[in-house]
This record gives structure tokens, sequence and C-alpha cells, in this order.
């Protein structure tokens, strides 16, 4: 281990260089269009600026969804009205989709935002902001949206952005080669799928990355390649958000967004500060979500091993549970109950247990779930034709003629869907369906935090492993990603 107390320490001796007088962020958010771009995504850009500005960066550029010139109601919230839902929710059951009952749009209020969201728009604020930049200078991109991938080809995943575009791994890690020497690009970004944007440390990229790594270059994504991330919500209650930017940012602002104490201090080094991996960590630990956040530098652990290394899967020697990662794998894991004398085997094989359960009872609820959906079809196809043979307009719901009717027809159509026999078990069927769907999340976001331990539990036995067996070279770039994590220009 003096090695790497020694590179440690010269990374240390190198902190005081860590606030540049040149620190450039974007902030990105929005959907591809108004139905997929939530009020908790504007919420967040919001919060995430007002941070900005409390720390003095108050020229920090702003993208948010049509933008503030287009008049575009480009944000969509739910607003439960109970009047509204007396009279429209037995048409809305039958007809249309009950989520859209209580839908309502309106124009973003996200200051800065000018511009649209768009593909164009963010890889030319990007380009700007790179050819700006200076030796010593930091850029930051932070991301709230959505994202959508390819299994075939992670280069290929990518942020959904306004009007339908998108940015790839691949069209990120381009417009990177722009990115003058002895400078730093960030990024947090916590959309579904967005592991393979770790990918960006990579010159090139391929379905199997290897090789040296741009150390200049690190970040943060909340989902692997395969999973969805929490968020992206309707709901305007931010009591409700339990997504990774609300934890990620509220370490950085020694507050929960509603301006309450946190949960611990998220300064685990005690230096009075607060860097990115640290506020990384407290949104992995503190959280209980569906999330399993990762970091480039973990990534480069999972890239580097060799075949030597990746034969001893059960291999957990005492000394790899020493290091932050073991130490977050044991909190959580005590936290959900999991006995703190078990040695790292064990612990493994009985969150690896627990996991497997929980994904057989999500494969069971979800295929019940089907079931009632296929149940709720026929019912609804039933009972809609039987409406419209009574009011032929019925046959397009959300059309000009449905439009048109007087309130009291709509009383009317109401009163007599619900005296239909079958609309008494379609009622009960969408509320099995509701309850499974709540079920289903339930135990996503518990395997969400069994899948972090395992995580960490794997990253801690590599670390270990890198320390005895990787080259300097290989040392030296896990250290220099984690260095470039652990800035605290925005922490305090």
């Amino acid at each position: 281990m003096t090695r790497r107390l020694i590179s440690i320490a010269l990374l240390c001796a190198g902190l005081a260089s860590q606030t540049s007088a040149g620190d450039y962020f974007i902030l990105l958010g929005g959907g591809a269009g108004p139905a997929s771009s939530e009020v908790s995504i504007e919420k967040n850009v919001e919060w995430i600026s007002a941070l900005l500005d409390s720390r003095g960066h108050k020229d920090h550029d702003v993208l948010f969804a049509a933008g503030l010139q287009d008049p575009t109601r480009d944000v969509k919230t739910n607003r439960v009205d109970p009047e509204l839902s007396g009279l429209w929710l037995p048409i809305a059951r039958v007809y249309g989709n009950r989520a859209r009952l209580f839908e309502a749009f309106h124009k973003n209020t996200v200051a800065r935002s000018a511009n649209a969201a768009s593909r164009e728009n963010a890889l030319d604020i990007l380009q700007q902001r790179l050819t700006a930049m200076q030796a010593g200078d930091n850029l930051m991109l932070v991301y709230n949206g959505h994202g959508g991938g390819s299994d075939e080809d992670p280069s290929q995943h990518h942020l959904r952005l306004w009007d339908n575009t998108s940015l790839t791994v691949a069209d990120l890690v381009q417009t990177l080669e722009q990115q003058p020497p002895q400078t730093v690009f960030r990024f947090v970004l916590p959309q579904c799928y967005s592991g393979p944007f770790l990918r960006t440390i990579h010159q090139q990229l391929s379905i199997g990355e290897s090789g040296p790594v741009n150390t200049a270059r690190c970040g943060f994504t909340a989902a692997p390649h395969h999973r969805k991330s929490e968020g992206c919500t309707e709901v305007e209650d931010e009591r409700e958000y339990v997504d990774y930017s609300t934890y990620f940012f509220a370490a950085l602002d020694g507050r929960s967004r509603l301006g309450q104490a946190l949960s611990r201090d998220p300064d685990t080094n005690g230096d009075g500060l607060v860097g990115l991996n640290e506020a990384h960590f407290y949104a992995a630990t503190e959280s209980y979500s569906r999330d399993v956040p990762g970091a480039t530098s973990e990534y480069f652990l999972q890239q580097w091993q060799p075949w030597y290394v990746r034969g001893q899967t059960w291999s957990y020697p005492e000394s790899s549970g020493d290091g932050h990662y073991a130490l977050m794998a044991r909190s959580v894991a005590a936290r959900l109950g999991f006995p703190v004398d078990l040695d790292h085997v064990m612990l493994v094989r009985e969150v690896s247990g627990r996991r497997t359960a929980l994904e057989a009872q999500i494969n069971g609820l979800e295929a019940e779930v089907r079931a009632l959906r296929q149940r709720e079809l026929d019912l609804r196809g039933e009972l809609a034709r039987a409406g419209t043979s009574r009011w032929p307009e019925l046959r397009n719901p959300y059309g000009v003629n449905f439009n048109a009717l007087e309130p009291e027809n709509i009383g009317e159509i109401s009163a007599w869907l619900q005296s239909r026999p079958l609309y008494t078990e379609l009622e009960s069927v969408q509320n099995e369906i509701d309850a499974g769907n709540v079920n289903i999340l339930g135990m996503e976001r518990d395997l969400g935090m069994h899948l972090r331990i395992l995580r960490w539990l794997e990253l801690s036995r590599l670390e270990y492993f890198l320390y005895r067996f990787g080259s300097g070279a290989e040392i030296s770039s896990y250290e220099s990603l984690q260095h470039c994590e652990s800035w605290t220009g925005l922490g305090e």
C-alpha cells in the first residue's frame, strides 16, 4: 500500500489548484417534447441553477425544453381536481388514459433558458465553452431529463433532447476532441440508462474499451445501461422526489432541497468542503431508490480487471474491506437488516440471494399486472362500444366532438357508464393495476439498494487487486480519475 499512499499524497499537493477563475457550467434539461418534459425536471434545473448562483457562478448556461422565447407550453404537470374527477373519471376509465385526466401544461419559467434544449443547441454551447477554455479551466455539464439506449452499441446511449433529438455518448466524445490541454470536463447525468456515458474517458469508443484513458474527463451517472433511474415525474410535491440529483446537489448545498438538515455530513474527509465524489457517495448511500449510481473511476476499475482477477469472483481478501466502497456497502447492508458481522463472501451470498428473490417477485408481479391489463382492455372495449352506440361523438373521446359536449351530457354519460355491471369490475381491475405498479416500484427500489451493495463489494475487491497487481500507469489513471471527481468547486 506504500505506492498508493505516495500517489495520494502527490494528488493532495495539487488540491489548491482545483478552483479556477474559469469555471463554466451548462445546465441541460427537459424532454423530447411537452409530454415528456415533466415539472420535476423544471424544478430540478431551477434548483440547481439557484445553487450555482449562490456559489458565485451567475453566468452559467441553461438550455431547457423549448426555451423562453418559444411560447409553447413545454412543461407537463398533474393537478388533481376533485370536482373534475367526479365528472370525468368514469369516461377516462373507459375511453381514455386515466393518467392524462389531470394533465396540464404550462410555459417553463427557467431563467436564462433563452434557447431550446435541442441537440443542435446543446452541441453548439458545448463547442463554444470548450473553445473559450484556457489552461486551468473547468467545464461541468449537468443534465436533467430522459435517456435512451441500445443494448447492441453502448456508444448510442443518449440524452433525449427537445424536438425529438438526441445527444449520444459518441456525440459527446467527438465534441470533447476540442477540449484544450490542461482543462477538465465533468458531468452529472442522472437519466435512465445513463451508465454508458462513463465511457467518455475513452478517446475511441468500442464495445470493449481498453487501454489508456483521458483523466481530464470524469463524471457521475445514476443508473447502469440496462436500468431506469428515479425522477421525471409530473408530481409537483418535492417531498416525493428521491432522484439522484436531489441527493447529489443537496450534499453540495449542505441542506435538502426543502431547506432541511441532511441525514449525515457528506464531508467524509473532514476538510470543510464537499467534493463531487462526496456528493456522489452521499446520494448513493442516503437515497432509497432504484438508482444504482456510478462514477468514472468505478467504471475504470470494472474495465481494468485482468483475467486472473476476473476469475477470482469469490475472493475477498480481508484487507479489501478497509476502503470506502466496503464501508458504504456495510452501512447500507446494516440498514437493510443484514447481520453486521458477516464477512465479505457471506455478505455477497446473502445479498445475492435476496436479490434473486426480489427479481423473481418483480417478474411474478409484472406478469400479474400484464394479465390485468389485458382484462382491462377487454372490459373497456365492451363498455366503450355500448357507450358509443348511444353517443356517437364518443368515437373520438379526446377530439372535437367530445370537447363540444355540454356539461350535462358529460354527467349523463358518466352516470350511465357507472350504472353498467361491467364498470364495477373495470374499476376494481384498474385499482389492482395501480396497486400492483406501486408494489413493483417498491420492490424495484429494494432491488436497487441490493444491487448497490453488490456493486460496492465488487469495487472493493477490484480496488484491492489493482493496488496488488496493477501497473504504475494503471494505478495513476485510477487515482487521477478520483482526483478529478473530488473537485470542490461547488461544495462548501
